[in-house]
Parts: C-alpha cells; structure tokens; sequence
C-alpha cells in the first residue's frame, strides 16, 4: 500500500509539472516531496544500477522542469557516487560533463549556488581522476582546486573538509608516484587542518594518519611510521566509540591493521604483520579482505612458505576476476609475487610469464605473450610500479640469458629501458631527497645493465657499449648535483625581486631545520609536540615554496628548461677534457661485480672483478693500518698497511693504468661505494715485503697527480660553467673555541693532553694551529682578509666570503649520518647544544659564492655517508652543488699541525701558477721529504675534487706580470725618446 502511494504521488506531481511550471519557492509540500524522493533514491543505492539510476533520471527531469537546480545537481551528484559505487567508472565522466555543460547554461542570477556547484564539478573531477588513477590529472586538478578556495574563486559548503580531501589525496597521489617529500608535506598539511577543525571527521583523520605512517615507512623512518600507527589505532577506537560499528568505520580499522602490518613487514617481521592481518579479517569488507590476503602472501612467502602464499594469491586472482580498476594497485603486485616465488623455485620460464602478465596489468594494450615486448611508458600511469616490475624482469632475463643466448638482446633492451625510466620517473620529483632515494632504491637496476652491457662488448668489441656502460655509470652517479648546478645557473636569469622572494623562501626553511634540530637535540623522540608542531610548520612553508618554484618555471623558460637526469656521453666528449698523458678512470661498485671504466687519448676499456664485498674491509684496513696507536705512540702498523694498499692496487688500479705502454702523469677518478674513503694516490705500484719505510715506499702518488671528480657530467659542466670571478684573492676563517688551555708553542705532549679532556668534557677542543695556518697563508697572498678568533663568525662567512676568489675555512666541522642537511661547519661553540653559529649544508645552498677554489681544512669533509645512486654525501658536495669549481678537503681527522705544513706549502706552489692538482700533489712530496711523522695519515687525508687542473693564483698573477710588462715596455720607450 505505501509503495503504490508513492507512485500515486510521482504521477500527480508529474501530470501537474507538464501542465504548468510551479515556483518551488510558493509551494512548500512540493518542494517537500523532491526531498522525500531524493532521500529515497539512497535506498535504492545496493539495488541493480539500472534500477536506480532511473529513479535519478526521473527526479532530475522533474526538477530540470520546475528549474529546481539545487535538486538537480544534488541527484546528479547521487548518481556519480551511484555509479562508484557499482564500478561504472566508465559513466562519471559522462555525468561530471553534462553537469559542467549544464552549470555554463544557468546564469548565476537564475541559480546562487551556481559558484557551488562549479566547485562541486571540480571535485568530482578531482575523484574521478582519482578512480581512473590518472596521476597528473588527479595532481593538476586537486591543486587548482586548493587554489581556488585559498583565493576565494571556489566555495564549498564546508571549505575545511574540502582542503583536508585535497591535501589529503594530493600527498596520497604525490607519495604514490614517488615525491615523498612532498606527498608527506601535503599529508601533514590535511593533519593540521583536520585537529584544528571543530566539526573534525575522525574518520578522514584515521585515513590521514594511515597515510602517514604508510610514507613515513617507505623512507625507512620507523619510530614515526609506528607512532603515526598507534594514533590512527586510537583514533579509530573513538570513532567506534562515537558511532558504533560500521560497514565503513570497521573498514578504516581493518586498513590500519593492514598498515601496521606493512610496518612489521617492512622491519622484516612477517610474524608480528601477520598477527594484525587476522585480526583485521573479522571486521572487513570483501574488497579488503582481498588486499589483506595479498599482504598476508607476502609474510608467507617471506617466512619461506611459498605454497601457501602461491595458494592464497592465485584463490584472490579468481576472485578479484574482471574488477580490474578496483585491484589496479593490487593485480601486479599479485603477479610480480608469483614470479619471484617461482624465480626462487628455479623456474625462470614461468617467472617471466608472470612478469609479463604484470606489465600487462600495468598497460592492458601490451600483447604479454611475446617477452621480447615492454610496456610504453607513457601507457603506465603510476611508473614506480612499472620500474618495480621491469626491474625484476631484467634479472630474470639476465639470468636466462646466462644458458640461453636468444634471452641476451631482450635481457639487454630491458636493461636499459629500466635504466632509463629511473630518469624519468625522478624528472617529475621537486625534492632532491627523493631523488636521491629513487636512484638508491634502484641501484640493482643499473647493475643489470651493466651487466648485459659488458656482455656485449666482450662478444663484439663495439664501442657503443662502452659507451652504453659510461652512460649507466653517470646515471648512478651525482645527477641530483648536477641538477643543482644548473639549476643555479638558471637562477641568475631571475629578477631581483624574485631572487629575493627565493632566498627568503629558502631562509624559512633553513632557519625551521634549525629549530628541528635543536627542538630534536632536546627531546629526541617524535612524539615531541615541539618537534611535531616544527615539522608541520615546515610542511606548509615548502608547499608554499613548491607553488613558488612552479610560477617561476613558466615565467623563466630558460629554468624550466633544466631536466633532470645525465645528458648522454661518449667516449670522444671525456677525451676533450683530459691532457695527452692523462687517463680517465669511472667505477661502478655493485653487489656482484666492480666495473671500471678508462679512457686516455688512444685507448679506452672496461674490466670487471668479481667479490665486490672485500672491499669494504680491504679500504678500512688500510685506514686503520696507517693511524698511530694512540696518542702517546706514533706507531702505526706498516706491515699490513703495505699488503692492503698493494692488494687494491693490484685488484682494481693496476689493469686500466696500464692499459698503455704509456703510464700517465695524470688520473681523473669518479669513484664508487668505499672507495671514495681513502686518497687512491697512497697505494702501492710494488708488493713490499721488507724494508718498510714510509718516506721511500712506491706510492702511486710518486708517479703520477690523482684528483677527483663527481661524475663526468658534473665535470664538464664546472668546466664549462660562466663564472663570475670575484676581484679580491683569498679569504681565511678560523675561530676560537671555548676549550682554551694554554698550549706551549703547539707542543705535542700537551696538546694530546689538551684534546682528550676536552673531548672528555663534551667541548670543541681550540685549534691554535689552524689559526697560524690561516696568518701564514694570508701572509703569501694579497689581497687577502682573515677572520681569526672571536671574529671568525657564520655572520661574517656570510657577508664577505662571496667576494672572494679563494675561500679557506680552517675550523671545526660535523658530518650528520642521518639527515646530511643537518651537516655543519662550527664557528664557534658559543654554546655545545644549540644552532647558534654553525653553518648547515642546507643554509649554504643559499649561499652565493664566486670562489673558484674552496679549501676545507676541517675534519671529515670530504667524508661521509654513501647515497647509492648519487655518491658520498659530504661537507664538501655542498660546495659543488652551489658552483664551486674546485675544492680541496680532508678524508679524515688530520692533525692540524701536519695540515698546516702541508696546506701552506700547497699555497706556495699555487703562487708559482701550479695547478691545484700538481700543486697539492707537490707539497705532499715535500711533507714526505722532511717530517719526522711520514705516515699517510699526516699527509695523505687532503684531496682536490673537481676542476684540478685550474691555476686560481697563477692566472691572476700572470695578468698583473703582463699589465706591469706593458707598462714597463711603455715607460722605456717614453724614457728612450726624452733620452734623443
């Protein structure tokens, strides 16, 4: 009886509106009645689409007729969320436009809400864009979308929640492409909105949470991933609490279980992850407990049961069947598993078809039947996930290949493709971090690569696959700092008041890494709302800075025209920059094999050696070997040092510098894993076994200059880099601590005594000797300025060094392991825990400095942290980064009293127009010659790295010699006519 009443109301109301239009606004019980049915229509929400869709249709007709458009739209939006609901993804694009279309035919006078409803259109799009996983559309639109309602052009009827959606989804999309630095700024940025909102929706702040923890895991930061975990836990326990349990909320529980057992997995506990994927089964949907399943294959598979998990992946296939868009993210995960199940069961052949079937799911149009075939990139959209798959396809090609030659050209193609595409997917990311942490995650990629590569050239000697091998070692190497340099090249395309806006946007957050670091120093936990509340702070400004960044690429070509990534090279371009007795020498350091590559004027080769994991001992027993035994004995243990540094000689140095008959007096080096911890210039050319005396040992260095370069990318650019030359010569810095007994004219005994109760009390222990290193070298020099004692300042670093040609900081300095941006030069110790006076990496990249030669003679800087992918993340690549060309810096904490003698004696030869190359190359002869202390730790820990070959003082002084020349030339022919 009630359901024909219903439609006894629909047909009057419908007879009536076709006789004559009737205001909504004079007849309430009718108005009423639209409302009724627009409620009604969500009970018809779990029947079939058809069924409901056409009580929709019917309703916007009805109000379409009377022109009642709020209805309209709100039915029509029904119907969107309607066909989400049953996977007709395929007709909301259809629906959004017809409403676009419509909204542009209504004048605002005729419909208020019409600015609304435009706005609820761009949402709409934004989350069909979403469904589709369109990442750029998605992208593009959430921010327009931002935009709009922080200036006011769009207007939702809650502007909070329509943000907190936005960020929220904004990081989601950004972390899933990769950016996770900004993707976690954009989630924190959803977090501050949503604890501040006093209508706040928990279960978005669940979601949020969720987020977070999920990106905070994927940069290896566990104590914030978990304790993200626990407050989307508890935050959930209060929904429940609030509504009960929901068909929804019991969903936002079971995906928090399914991201606390993504943590445990992520520490390697498949036991611990698989306890809250069962507990997460009981309250679940269908849709979740599918991607609970995957999860739980994962822990079986890692816990070395892969039946069981070839079991449950293949049962969620069958019954995940044709809904393909709703397990998008799921399906090649699905596929890549059962590969590597089978690769590890030794069925390579079966491994590939899965690979294939999981390029497929990732672009349905690839015909994955044919393994000689890969996905077009452009077809992927999310391409991390394309990189994952091709990744494991390129081993498992390889590998095939090993037995089966017609496997070596698709291994090699593959290879490659994948190498290339950490190119693309990185030229998209904003933040160097990321960067940095693509190419590190995916260092096996360029292995491979290098591996099929090697295997083509030994069967066909070509030299486009040296060519190939030299390209793939520059992608491993330093492109984030070849991004920078020529990113602040094209800065100074910039107007004054945008360069300005730049540095100010740059000193927020440098001045906000500042108080991190002191909020961290103090309460070292997460959970600190100081360091939180910083951390969101800093969030925000960035966001602000991204936004910056992106006006300034359309309004200066020339900047949005820097891509990232190595321009391709070949031989012929590295030949251009070496000298005729010079050689060039590139490694690469995997996880199988080492592969170095040289060059000179008539040769180049490529050799490989195996047992790449004796290195890392073999280089720290050469370290140890050569330091004295403590402080009270100068001994140290030449024997092994000896072995050690002929044993590395041997086994990675002597085959390519003696590729030619020729022996070359100059060697370029681009160095890789530990290698880059100790001077190569202190092995042995002979094996030693008697006689053992450091001042007449045959060191590389006795032979030939050894410099270092990041990258050849990075060399060629400092080479070809317009400088601005500053016209005053030499600068020096070296301060005076807090720790100040008197030392008796630097005596050793004493000032032994001196460091170790100073590093006893937690102080910086004074360096009288770096200060008279400074007056001495300033005395060789003019013009020249010092900052010696109280005056050597960050302050005064700041305000004067741009204006100097040579800049010499001779001071103490902190490398920081876990975030180099915290890495630090220290001006003074004004006080131990605290930012005061201490110039952080991050401060210094907005730093303008026109040195050609920066000299580091503090501890450690050319020491540091190894970032597969882009190098050693040290003090001095800050220097690199902000276009210096040349820079000297130490490998390890030198005695400041050998580091004077040497450092001075270089200055002299740099007066005698040297190179910093043969310049520091001769002084440590020199120091070899006449010290007592000869061992390699004395002499050896200062390198020069980057544009060597440069003379900074002989050039300058060439010209004043040739000015004078004239003038004298012109006084004596003036003198010789007065004479007549």
């Amino acid at each position: 009886m009630k359901r024909n009443a219903f439609w006894g109301i629909i047909i009057l109301i419908s007879f009536f509106s076709f006789q004559k239009p009737i205001p909504l606004q004079s007849h309430r019980p009718l108005a009423e009645v639209y409302g009724s049915l627009l409620d009604s229509l969500h009970k018809y929400k779990h029947k079939t689409f058809e069924e409901a869709a056409d009580r929709a249709d019917f309703l916007m007709n009805l109000a379409e007729n009377e022109k009642d458009w709020d209805t309209y739209f709100k039915t029509s939006n029904f119907k969107i969320i309607l066909a989400e609901y049953h996977n007709k993804s395929n007709l909301i694009e259809f629906f959004i436009r017809a409403d676009e279309k419509k909204l542009e035919n209504i004048s605002i006078i005729d419909f208020p809400k019409n600015l609304f409803y435009k706005s609820e259109v761009k949402l709409r799009w934004a989350e069909f864009y979403c469904i589709k996983r369109q990442t750029v559309e998605a992208i593009n639109a959430i921010k327009e979308i931002i935009k709009g309602v922080n200036k006011g052009t769009l207007q939702y009827d809650d502007n909070s929640l329509a943000l907190q959606w936005c960020y929220y989804n904004l990081g989601y999309w950004l972390s899933e492409i990769g950016q996770l630095t900004e993707g976690i700024d954009n989630l924190l940025q959803a977090k501050k909105l949503n604890e501040v909102d006093t209508a706040r929706e928990l279960d978005l702040a669940i979601i949020i949470y969720g987020q977070l923890a999920k990106r905070y895991l994927s940069l290896g930061q566990y104590e914030k991933s978990y304790s993200f975990n626990k407050i989307a836990n508890q935050t959930a326990e209060q929904l429940y609490k609030k509504q009960g349990v929901t068909e929804q909320n019991a969903d936002y529980f079971s995906s928090n279980y399914c991201a606390i057992a993504k943590y445990f997995l992520q520490v390697n506990k498949p036991d611990s992850a698989l306890f809250y994927l069962y507990k997460g089964i009981s309250i679940t949907s269908n849709d979740q407990k599918k991607i609970n399943a995957v999860l739980r294959a994962k822990c079986f598979f890692l816990l070395k049961k892969p039946q069981v998990a070839e079991t449950l992946l293949n049962k969620t296939l069958s019954e995940i069947g044709d809904k393909f868009e709703t397990f998008i993210v799921q399906k090649p995960q699905i596929y890549n598993l059962l590969a590597q199940i089978k690769y590890q069961n030794h069925q390579p052949d079966i491994a590939l078809s899965y690979c294939q079937k999981a390029l497929n799911a990732l672009d349905p149009s690839l015909d994955s039947t044919n393994f000689h075939n890969n996905p077009i990139a452009a077809n992927v959209l999310v391409k991390k996930d394309l990189l994952e798959a091709l990744q494991l396809k390129s081993k498992i090609l390889y590998d095939l290949a090993q037995q089966k030659p017609e496997y070596l050209e698709p291994s090699y193609k593959t290879a490659l493709l994948t190498a290339n595409l950490i190119d693309t997917i990185r030229s998209d990311y904003t933040s160097d971090f990321d960067k940095q942490f693509l190419a590190q995650t995916s260092y096996q990629i360029y292995e491979t690569a290098l591996q099929t590569s090697f295997q083509f050239f030994g069967k066909t000697r070509k030299e486009i696959y040296l060519t190939d091998m030299l390209n793939i070692m520059e992608k491993s190497k330093a492109v984030v700092l070849l991004n920078n340099l020529q990113k602040g090249q094209a800065e100074k395309d910039f107007s004054e008041a945008d360069r300005v806006k730049l540095y100010e946007f740059r000193r927020s957050l440098n001045d906000l890494d500042k108080k991190i670091f002191d909020a961290r120093i103090k309460n070292k936990s997460f959970s600190d709302t100081t360091t939180q509340r910083l951390e969101t702070q800093r969030a925000s400004v960035h966001l602000n800075y991204e936004s910056f960044i992106a006006d300034l690429k359309k309004q200066y070509p020339s900047y949005a025209a820097v891509k990232f990534g190595a321009p391709t090279l070949s031989i012929s371009d590295i030949r251009k920059n070496l000298p005729d007795d010079g050689i060039f020498m590139e490694y690469f350091v995997g996880e199988n094999n080492i592969y170095s590559l040289a060059i000179d004027q008539h040769n180049a080769q490529v050799f490989k050696n195996d047992t790449p994991q004796k290195l890392p001992p073999l280089v720290e027993s050469i370290r140890k070997s050569i330091r004295p035994h403590s402080r009270d004995d100068d001994r140290t243990d030449i024997e092994t040092y000896c072995a050690s540094a002929y044993e590395l000689y041997d086994w990675l140095f002597k085959a390519p510098l003696n590729m030619s008959q020729k022996k070359p007096r100059t060697v370029f080096l681009s160095l890789d894993g530990a290698l880059n911890f100790i001077p190569i210039d202190i092995l042995l050319t002979e094996k030693i076994t008697n006689n053992y005396d450091y001042r007449t040992l045959p060191y590389l260095l006795q032979q030939a200059s050894v410099s270092y370069v990041p990258s050849v990318t990075v060399w060629q650019e400092q080479k070809n880099m317009p400088h601005d030359r500053a016209k005053n010569l030499f600068v020096g810095f070296a301060p005076q601590y807090q720790y100040t007994k008197p030392l008796a004219n630097a005596d050793t005994e004493k000032y032994k005594d001196v460091l170790a109760m100073a590093e006893k009390s937690g102080e910086l222990v004074d360096m009288p000797n770096a200060r008279r290193e400074v007056e001495e070298i300033s005395k060789l020099l003019t013009p020249s300025q010092t900052f010696i004692g109280p005056s050597a300042t960050e302050d005064n670093f700041t305000k004067y060094a741009p204006d100097f040609r040579i800049v010499h900081l001779s001071m103490h300095a902190e490398f920081n392991s876990d975030n180099p941006a915290f890495s630090q030069f220290i001006f003074t110790q004004s006080d131990t825990f605290s930012s005061n006076n201490r110039l952080f990496m991050n401060e210094l990249q907005n730093q303008k400095l026109n040195a050609d030669l920066v000299v580091l003679s503090a501890c450690e800087t050319g020491y540091g942290t190894i970032s597969r992918g882009e190098g050693v993340m040290s003090l001095a690549r800050t220097f690199t980064s902000i276009g210096v060309p040349t820079s000297v810096v130490s490998l390890w904490k030198i005695p400041s009293g050998s580091t004077e003698n040497v450092l001075t004696q270089f200055y002299v030869y740099l007066t005698q127009n040297k190179s910093v190359e043969t310049s520091l190359r001769q002084s440590k002869l020199d120091y070899l010659k006449t010290q007592r202390l000869n061992s390699p730790y004395y002499w050896a820990g200062l390198i020069s790295v980057g544009d060597t070959a440069y003379a900074p003082i002989g050039n300058f002084n060439w010209q004043l010699i040739g000015l004078f020349s004239l003038l004298l030339i012109g006084f004596g022919f003036w003198f010789f006519k007065k004479l007549k």
